[in-house]
């Protein structure tokens, strides 16, 4: 598995599979140690989309305080 692939890998989440972005990182770095750690091998200038953060909705208060 080279450069192409993990970015593949990476778009995937992002754009098929919806996943936050601390699901998306968490991937990259399982990847990262894989690499480091058991193939002993570096992984640079890799290319892929973030996760877009769900936006939230807020809901403001509309009653006053001591109602």
């Amino acid at each position: 598995m080279g450069n192409r692939e993990i970015e593949r890998f990476l778009n995937h989440l992002a754009v098929n599979r919806g996943v936050s972005p601390a699901t998306q990182n968490q991937a990259l770095c399982a990847i990262i140690f894989l690499y480091k750690n058991v193939l002993k091998r570096e992984i640079e200038n890799l290319h892929y989309k973030m996760s877009k953060t769900p936006r939230r909705i807020l809901f403001a208060t509309l009653l006053p305080p001591s109602y």
